[in-house]
């Protein structure tokens, strides 16, 4: 009987011991854990920051953005005003010096090629017709 209490008591020790070195095991474990969740947070408290420091940036571009295609439209709309000011110039100073010109700068296909609409615009230009038509409201518009 004491021999089964020996042993009895042998293999509650091991019990025990192999309990509390479970114990300091988890223990450890467990520390482990909360540090890596601490730096988890303050990776993800980082990451937040730059989220909203990226959200700041973009709206800050999305108004320079607008800005510029506000800045677009205004250059778009005064080159437009300017082109048709200096057409309604030309048209009008042109009404009067219409007789000077050569009679062949007016013929079809020299308006066709001095007309932006015109799908010879430009490509049947010789030396010759810009030579002799340099001056006229025509040439001018195709050169814009």
């Amino acid at each position: 009987m004491a021999d089964l209490d020996k042993r009895n008591a042998k293999k509650n020790s091991e019990l025990i011991r192999q309990g509390i070195v479970q114990c300091l095991t988890l223990e450890a474990e467990c520390e482990a854990l909360r540090g890596s969740l601490a730096e988890s947070q303050g990776h993800g408290q980082k990451l937040e920051a730059r989220i909203a420091e990226m959200t700041a940036d973009r709206e800050g571009l999305m108004k320079i953005l607008a800005e510029k295609d506000t800045l677009i439209e205004r250059y778009n709309a005064l080159m437009s005003e300017t082109l048709d000011r200096t057409l309604r110039r030309e048209g009008s100073a042109s009404n009067q010096k219409t007789e000077s010109y050569p009679a062949r700068c007016s013929s079809p296909t020299y308006a066709s090629v001095s007309d932006p609409k015109s799908p010879n615009f430009r490509s049947k230009t010789s030396a010759k017709w810009s030579r002799d038509c340099s001056k006229t409201p025509e040439t001018r518009r195709a050169d814009v």
